[in-house]
């Protein structure tokens, strides 16, 4: 048995290997940039719901990815937040009419600012970091 192991090693050794470089965690990418609306075309009494489309690499690893993220004006500041409900990543929904977040599959509530109002959700919604422009006819930019 131990001979099978020894004589094992020169041909399983460079096969983990080139699967090591193929599957090991690459470093965190800095943020990624995308524009989104004018600040214009966001609403402070509501919110506005946007679809952001990217691409994202993990090691060896590229994936298209598409996220919607609700957009919230407050005074001249954008409150941009994930539609992923923090409890177990389902998409929330807004209610209009009760000026909350739900989400579909177990009940959790948020408030406008992503606070958790109720249910199993463990935090807020995650915020994202939105850079508004001077220049109010300018697309607000969003750093995933």
């Amino acid at each position: 048995m131990f001979v099978a192991m020894l004589l094992a090693i020169p041909v399983l050794g460079p096969a983990l290997l080139a699967a090591w470089v193929v599957i090991r965690p690459g470093k965190r990418a800095d943020p990624i940039e995308v524009m989104a609306l004018p600040l214009a075309e966001i609403p402070s009494d509501g919110v506005r719901t946007f679809r952001v489309q990217y691409r994202r690499q993990h090691g060896a690893f590229v994936e298209d990815v598409e996220r919607v993220v609700y957009l919230r004006r407050k005074g001249n500041n954008v409150i941009a937040l994930s539609a992923e409900c923090t409890h177990l990543g389902c998409n929330v929904h807004f209610d209009a009419a009760n000026k909350k977040f739900a989400c579909p599959c177990h009940k959790g509530t948020f408030d406008l600012d992503g606070a958790v109002l109720g249910g199993p959700p463990p935090a807020q919604l995650r915020r994202l970091k939105a850079i508004v422009p001077t220049d109010a006819a300018a697309p607000v930019r969003l750093e995933i």
